[in-house]
Parts: C-alpha cells; sequence; structure tokens
C-alpha cells in the first residue's frame, strides 16, 4: 500500500508551476521525492516542539 500525503498542490500542479518558473521536473520525480523524503518529513512535523 502506498502513503497518502496531503498537499496543498497535486504532483501535477507542481510539475505545472515548476516548468513556468523554468525548472523541468516530471510527474514521476515529484511522486519519487514523495516516496524517498515524504515520510521523514512527516516524522519531523509530528515529533516537532
Amino acid at each position: 500500500m502506498r502513503p497518502y500525503y496531503r498537499f496543498q498542490f497535486s504532483p501535477r500542479d507542481i510539475e505545472k508551476l515548476s516548468f513556468e518558473q523554468g525548472v523541468v521536473v516530471s510527474y514521476e520525480t515529484i511522486r519519487r521525492w514523495c516516496d524517498t523524503f515524504g515520510a521523514g518529513f512527516a516524522h519531523q512535523s509530528r515529533y516537532a516542539p
């Protein structure tokens, strides 16, 4: 089962926004970033003072 992350923007929105800024990044890359870094961010936010 894939973890669920709740963002203000969807990965496709992030892809479009980054392209407007001149950064070419694919939806799949953003999904991989979520898989790689999402758990660490969630852990830090739960235990932040």
